[in-house]
């Protein structure tokens, strides 16, 4: 980030609105509000929360009734305008999120079983449907008042829904919105914007399962 910030600093093309916008952004993503999040049935993500952005949960809704938690479509919003390299970036930050989040999943522990295919739940008893919708996925920052002054990607934004997989039921829906850190170069950077994408990836994950764990820890104490 210093070394950002000087050459910044002796750029003269660099408007005082891009030295604000890279001290806003930082060095890592940056969460903030989504935009727009969709009504799933009678649940519409609303409720802040530090971790998963906004929330949304069914009444009665207890995680620590499932033992399993199934992963189903990890879907990508595609703009029909984007190229072959647009999309080769975006298939390899999608597929960097589902493993991402099966890998974590694991990790934390908070379910004795983690699914990575949907289809292979043979009981659904006490067993969660997770699908993720990839509803932004911005690849490109351009800094106006810099012609052809490329600031790396933007934001990316999910939409999760948890779904009761005996009875089919949505009982939690949540949307969060991270930036990609900014960096400054000339044209796009190819393997730069697929990292810098897959890292605002992997903080969404962070935060989804850092909100499951503190319902856990909620639902253990009432």
């Amino acid at each position: 980030m210093r070394w950002m910030m000087k050459r910044l600093a002796t750029t003269p093309r660099v408007s005082a609105s891009l030295v604000l916008l890279v001290l806003a952004t930082g060095c890592t993503a940056v969460q903030s509000t989504p935009l727009h999040p969709a009504a799933l049935g009678s649940l519409v993500p609303s409720v802040n929360d530090r971790d998963a952005g906004r929330v949304a949960a069914a009444d009665g809704f207890d995680v620590t009734r499932y033992q399993t938690i199934a992963i189903g479509s990890v879907s990508l919003d595609m703009p029909a305008g984007w190229d072959e390299e647009d999309r080769r970036i975006a298939s390899s930050v999608t597929s960097h999120l589902r493993s991402h989040l099966a890998q974590k999943l694991r990790t934390a522990g908070r379910f004795e079983r983690v699914v990575d295919d949907v289809s292979a739940l043979d009981a659904p008893a006490n067993a969660l449907h997770l699908d993720v919708r990839i509803t932004a996925l911005e690849l490109d920052r351009l800094d106006p008042s810099a012609v052809g002054q490329w600031l790396g990607p933007g934001a990316i934004e999910i939409e999760t829904r948890f779904v009761d997989a005996a009875s089919g039921r949505v009982v939690l829906a949540t949307a969060d919105r991270r930036t990609a850190q900014a960096v400054m170069t000339e044209a796009r950077d190819i393997p730069g914007t697929t990292a810098r994408l897959d890292e605002a990836a992997s903080y969404l994950v962070m935060g989804l399962v850092n909100f499951l764990g503190r319902l856990e820890k909620t639902a253990a104490h009432t």
